[in-house]
């Protein structure tokens, strides 16, 4: 089955996935969340419509948001990835146009 995206699900170790480091564990004993991403289908980085499908699957939109961010796998602000994904929820169609346009 395909893996969870971002939340504390034993990490995959699929090649279609990016998945992070093992879990860091905080000086207060508990681990730090994980985020299991697919890789981007053109290699580099996601389109507008691949980003907001994967923040529909996501159990956390906001820790998603701040992983693809970090990982640089969309050229985009906080924002506009949160535009797509409300788009998404609402049944709008999202132009995969270039992320500058």
């Amino acid at each position: 089955s395909a893996p969870e995206i971002c939340n504390t699900a034993t990490l995959s170790k699929n090649e279609d996935t990016l998945a992070p480091p093992a879990a860091i564990q905080r000086k207060d004993g508990n681990f730090e969340k994980q985020c299991v991403l697919p890789r981007p289908q053109n290699g580099s980085y996601y389109t507008k419509s691949e980003v907001a499908n994967i923040l529909m699957e996501s159990e956390s939109v906001n820790f998603t948001v701040k992983e693809i961010l970090r990982r640089k796998l969309a050229p985009s602000s906080r924002t506009q990835l949160f535009h797509f994904w409300r788009m998404e929820k609402e049944g709008k169609p999202i132009p995969d146009k270039l992320w500058d346009s």
